[in-house]
């Protein structure tokens, strides 16, 4: 089989033909122009002949026996012919090259009547003339001039147009092989790298790759897709030896348990267990051996399950009773541990309930097996526009930021002596991914593992607030953080304070409580990370004092000024019309002792101003720090009363409170720090569920 033109044969061959075209096509134009001019030129020369001797054919032919002479002096004798036909058709001749004379045309009384001028050929079969025939009284005037010498001089212009186009296709043809040789060099390059890669050697790069040219562009592209088949290979590698080494670590899993097994029953076999409890021990090894030899079976099963049917069955999952039953099991399981939720109220996915709880379970495990005694792990749950997401974090040593795009592989492990098989994190990320999430990590401060799912739809969509959001106003604490010089008031605190609940805001003196509120309302900049309120600063608020109500201190009024004129000074900050300092006061019930100078108001009335001030601009979101200081069994009574109403409301309650009682009272969530970290944050259910009273937990959580 032929083998086909290679590319610079091609190209070459394309130049050369159209250049020969377009050469060709200019010969012949000239070649035909050059002809046009010189056949116009003589054609004047006859029109000027038969101009001048039209009246003169009587003369002439009279004049017979006279020989010819030539009658233009410009004219050579041997190029023009002039003759008259007499009306009795004899030919006399006037002038008459002496070689050859045109052949008289049959027509020529019509040609002579037309005007027109022809080219005929010669008498004698060879050359040609241009011919022009004139009727006069005593006959027809004829003149004719030979071209031979206009013939002579194209045809030499032939010759030259032919050798100068063999001369410059030569010239082309050299110069169009050097220019296609150098511009294809690269691709010869690039194609002499493409037949090493094909041999197997990745390593060298295509070149060029600039990009200045079409060339070096593709060299870059060539490059590109290199390096990730590159990359591609090398991660297939690093998958098959992953791969290999998860088959000899769970042969080492398994043999060890099985080495048990079979010494244990050899020894019960060869009678060397003389005692019952020699016998109890061995059957407690054998039963250890047989659960952790059934758990890597059982993480392999599930893994293959869910590879064969990655779709799950869908039914209606309460994410909180899932998440805080994980978590108690968790905290009875690993008392050295402290273990926290913080799960905003009304969380519902779609899915399997078993298999969602075991990516918690797993995610859990995990901290138990990976990070010392003492460790906090905290579970955030929340909702965000139509996903949930889901948040299990440690204060341990966290992970090296090389492994953490490889947690989720299968068969990965980060320490390949310490426990494990490398199969529980694929199980969260496999799970996530049938329930149509996702399974994300990132090592700052300890582990932080995010699973993100599909919320189910809501039927309602809340109105909009003061500041473009929705009613359901959150407060998100983000990895906290403020030191004062070497002090650390507060570390690393993240929680959330979900919307239509109280949440109370716990800690021993010195925990940190105010300088955290203190930076959630702007009045003090944190040292590192976030809070955030609808998803903004508070700073970046557009009416903060219509979103947020605080009250941080009840003394903040001049004392000489009464407090109803308190009121309507902040009114008019706030934005609100002056009707609405009467309904606060009448809210809080101060409605008869407005008209009197703070001065005169006992703490508990100036608790209460404080909280007239804080509802003015009917936010969604109360900030309290120590509300119930200074009042009495009554004002306590009315205070739950008012924030419980508050939180039914939809809105967003945080108290700080000393008041263990009253909390357990009020709360529905609580957070609790201590030293500036974070202890506990959850639905207050789930901090009472595992002790006798809030105290008791309180006590538990902040003497460690």
């Amino acid at each position: 089989m032929r083998r086909p033109a290679t590319l610079r044969v091609r190209l070459l061959t394309g130049l050369l033909l159209v250049a020969t075209a377009v050469i060709v096509v200019f010969d012949v134009a000239t070649v035909i122009a050059l002809r046009d001019w010189q056949t116009r030129r003589v054609d004047s020369l006859i029109n000027q002949v038969a101009g001048s001797h039209r009246g003169r054919t009587g003369e002439l032919a009279a004049d017979s026996d006279r020989p010819p002479v030539p009658v233009l002096p410009d004219l050579a004798p041997n190029d023009y012919y002039v003759a008259v036909v007499a009306p009795d058709g004899r030919v006399v001749p006037v002038a008459v090259p002496p070689d050859s004379a045109p052949a008289l045309p049959a027509d020529l009384t019509e040609l002579a009547r037309s005007g027109q001028l022809r080219t005929v050929s010669g008498a004698d079969g060879t050359g040609s003339f241009r011919l022009r025939a004139v009727v006069a009284e005593d006959g027809i005037f004829v003149a004719a001039v030979n071209m031979r010498s206009v013939n002579d001089a194209i045809h030499t212009l032939q010759v030259i147009l032919a050798v100068a186009t063999i001369v410059a296709m030569a010239v082309l043809a050299a110069g169009g092989l050097a220019v296609v040789r150098r511009g294809l060099r690269p691709l010869e390059t690039m194609a002499e790298r493409a037949d090493r890669i094909t041999a197997g050697d990745l390593t060298r790069p295509v070149a060029p790759e600039t990009g200045d040219s079409e060339v070096g562009r593709l060299g870059r592209a060539l490059n590109r897709m290199l390096g990730g088949i590159h990359a591609s290979v090398a991660e297939q590698h690093a998958v098959q030896e992953r791969t290999r080494q998860f088959f000899a670590d769970a042969s080492h899993e398994l043999r060890t348990p099985l080495t048990s097994l079979r010494a244990n029953a050899e020894l019960y076999e060869q009678g060397a267990l003389t005692t019952r409890a020699e016998v109890d021990e061995a059957m407690r090894r054998i039963r250890v051996s047989a659960q952790r030899m059934g758990g890597l079976v059982d993480d392999m099963l599930r893994l293959a399950r869910l590879d064969q049917q990655p779709t799950v069955r869908t039914e209606r999952v309460d994410l909180d009773a899932v998440l805080t039953d994980s978590v108690c099991d968790a905290r009875a399981t690993d008392p050295d541990r402290t273990w926290t939720a913080e799960l905003q109220p009304s969380l519902v996915v779609h899915g399997d309930p078993d298999l969602l709880r075991r990516a918690v379970d797993n995610l859990l495990a995990n901290i138990r097996t990976h990070t010392p005694p003492g460790t906090t792990a905290t579970v955030t749950a929340r909702r965000d526009g139509a996903d949930i997401v889901v948040e299990v974090s440690d204060d341990g040593p966290g992970v090296p930021d090389d492994a953490l795009p490889h947690l989720f592989d299968r068969f990965y492990r980060v320490d390949h002596t310490g426990a494990g098989s490398g199969l529980g994190l694929a199980i969260v990320a496999q799970v996530a991914a049938g329930h149509g999430g996702t399974a994300g990590a990132h090592s700052s401060n300890g582990l932080r593992v995010r699973l993100t799912l599909p919320a189910e739809p809501t039927s309602a969509t809340p109105a909009p607030d003061h500041n473009g959001g929705n009613v359901m106003t959150t407060v998100e604490v983000r990895g906290l953080t403020k030191k004062f010089g070497p002090v650390s008031a507060v570390a690393d605190l993240t929680f959330d304070v979900p919307p239509g609940q109280v949440t109370g805001f716990l800690g021993p003196n010195g925990a940190g409580k105010t300088t955290t509120l203190r930076m959630l309302l702007g009045l003090v900049q944190p040292t590192s990370g976030e809070a955030l309120i609808d998803g903004r600063h508070y700073a970046d608020l557009r009416e903060p004092r219509r979103t947020v109500g605080a009250v941080l201190e009840a003394t903040g009024f001049h004392p000489g000024r009464r407090g109803r004129d308190a009121l309507r000074v902040l009114a008019g900050v706030t934005g609100v019309p002056a009707s609405r300092v009467d309904e606060v006061l009448d809210e809080v019930g101060l409605t008869d002792a407005a008209d009197r100078r703070v001065g005169g108001y006992s703490l508990g009335m100036r608790q209460r101003l404080g909280l007239a001030a804080a509802l003015l601009g009917d936010p969604r979101v109360l900030i309290l720090d120590e509300p119930a200081n200074g009042l009495d069994p009554e004002g306590m009574a009315w205070l739950r009363g008012l924030l419980r109403d508050r939180a039914d409301a939809g809105c967003t309650v945080l108290i700080s409170s000393h008041v263990l009682s009253e909390i357990a009272q009020l709360a529905d969530h609580a957070v609790i720090i201590h030293q500036g970290r974070l202890r506990f944050a959850g639905p207050l259910s789930t901090l009472t569920g595992s002790s006798s009273s809030l105290e008791a937990a309180f006590l538990e959580l902040t003497a460690r």
